[in-house]
C-alpha cells in the first residue's frame, strides 16, 4: 500500500491537517492491495515514495478547506510488517484469511491557531498510541478493525473499522470501495469535540460547555482508482464523503457556524516503487 508520511518537520496545526488526508489515501490504497495482493510484490523489502495533494478541512468537523502536499514514502517487509503513515503494523498471528498482530501509531494533534474557531480552547499535542489490528480477507472483500490507546493528551481510545470490496480491475486500473467507521472512548470525544468550562471561558467564539460521551464519532463512504503508469509508477485517486454523528456532530466547534458535519476529502498521488 501507499504510505504518507511527515518526513520534513511540520507544525502542529499542519501535521494535524496533512493526517487526515493520509489516513483516507493510505486505508484505501492498502484495501486495494489487500484485494489484488497479485499486483504486489512482497518478496523482502520493499520501497515505495512519492507525493500527494489533496483538500482537507482545517480540522474533523471544519467546513474551511485547503490545498495539501504531502511527501509518500512506505516501507514494508513481505507480509510480516508495515511502516506507513505515522503507523507501523506487525502480523504476527495468521489463521487462513485472518491475521492479526500489534501496532503503535503516533498521532498528531490539533493547534487552536489553525482556524479561528478553535482559538481560546487550546492546543492538543502529539501522542503516541498503542494497540492491535485483526485483518480478514477473502477474494475481493476485505474487513479490518483496530484499537488504538493513546498514552497521553486525553487521546483515550480509538476503535476504527473498514469493509471494502474491489469492485472493478481491468488492466492496468483497479478501483476499491471501502466504508469506514471511527469510534471513540469518553476522553477522547471529550478532547476532540467537547468544551470545558475553562475552555468556554476562553473561548474567542463564545462556546457554551458541551460535554460528551462515548460513541460513534464518523462514518464515511470512500473510493479509490490506482493507474500503472509503467513498471513501477502508480498514479493514485481518492474521493471520500462523511457523516459526523453522535456528540461530534453536536460539538459547538460543528454546530455554531463555524462548522459542518458533512466532511469529504479528495486528493491524488503518484508513487514510484523500488
Amino acid at each position: 500500500m501507499v504510505l504518507l508520511v511527515m518526513i520534513t518537520t511540520k507544525t502542529q496545526a499542519q501535521a494535524s491537517a496533512g493526517d487526515r488526508f493520509n489516513s483516507g489515501l493510505d486505508s484505501l490504497q492498502e484495501e486495494i492491495e489487500d484485494l489484488w495482493p497479485e499486483d504486489v510484490k512482497l518478496t523482502d523489502f520493499r520501497l515505495r515514495f512519492g507525493v500527494a495533494t489533496g483538500m482537507v478541512p482545517d480540522y474533523t468537523g471544519s467546513d474551511n478547506y485547503r490545498l495539501r502536499a504531502l511527501p509518500i514514502v512506505e516501507l514494508r517487509y513481505r507480509d510480516k510488517w508495515r511502516l506507513y503513515g505515522t503507523k507501523l503494523t506487525l502480523n504476527t498471528l495468521k489463521w487462513g484469511d485472518l491475521e492479526a498482530g500489534p501496532l503503535i501509531n503516533l498521532r498528531f494533534g490539533r493547534s487552536s491557531s489553525r482556524n479561528k474557531a478553535l482559538l481560546g480552547l487550546g492546543d492538543i499535542g502529539t501522542t503516541l498510541e498503542l494497540g492491535g489490528f485483526v485483518r480478514f480477507r477473502n477474494d475481493k472483500m476485505l474487513v479490518s478493525a483496530d484499537v488504538r490507546q493513546a498514552l497521553s493528551e486525553a487521546q483515550g481510545r480509538t476503535v476504527r473499522f473498514t469493509v471494502g470490496h474491489g469492485f472493478y480491475k481491468d488492466g492496468p486500473l483497479a478501483i476499491a470501495f471501502a466504508l469506514r467507521g471511527k469510534y471513540l472512548s469518553r476522553k477522547a470525544m471529550q478532547t476532540n469535540f467537547g468544551v470545558t468550562k475553562i475552555q468556554s471561558a476562553k473561548s474567542v467564539r463564545g462556546f457554551d460547555a458541551f460535554f460528551t460521551d462515548a460513541g460513534m464519532s464518523e462514518l464515511s463512504v470512500n473510493i479509490v482508482g490506482q493507474y500503472r503508469l509503467g513498471k513501477n509508477i502508480r498514479a493514485l485517486g481518492l474521493l471520500s464523503y462523511g457523516q459526523l454523528m453522535g456528540d461530534a456532530a453536536n460539538s459547538p466547534i460543528v454546530t455554531k457556524g463555524v462548522g459542518s458535519k458533512h466532511q469529504s476529502l479528495f486528493g491524488g498521488a503518484i508513487t514510484y516503487q523500488f
